[in-house]
């Protein structure tokens, strides 16, 4: 994203349900206090910008929407305490909306 108000927090690998590869993004403004996401596809090419979701609950309810299985979670900035607390929180929401870690 371009916006500076944003700061990317996670980055996800995900799967289609047909197979297809690629990422979303996790940014978070705290001017705007919302959360918004990008999903790109293998190539990098952006697919997706969903933006002002006030709480995480709505990003895993577009992520859930649009099909994707998450398959690894990585931190922007592996010593950003922000990141590590944007991580615990989303694995809390995705927790609460069902989602499984496979073994």
């Amino acid at each position: 994203m371009r916006d500076p108000d944003y700061a990317l927090l996670l980055v996800c690998d995900t799967e289609s349900e047909i197979g297809e590869t690629g990422t979303i993004e996790l940014w978070h403004s705290v001017a705007r206090d919302d959360y918004a996401i990008v999903v790109k596809g293998h190539e990098g090419r952006e697919m997706l910008r969903d933006a002002f979701n006030d709480d995480l609950k709505d990003v895993v309810t577009t992520i859930f929407d649009l099909g994707l299985v998450l398959t690894q979670l990585h931190l922007a900035q592996v010593s950003s305490p922000y990141c590590g607390l944007a991580r615990d929180l989303f694995l809390e929401a995705l927790e609460d909306a069902g989602y499984r870690q496979a073994s």
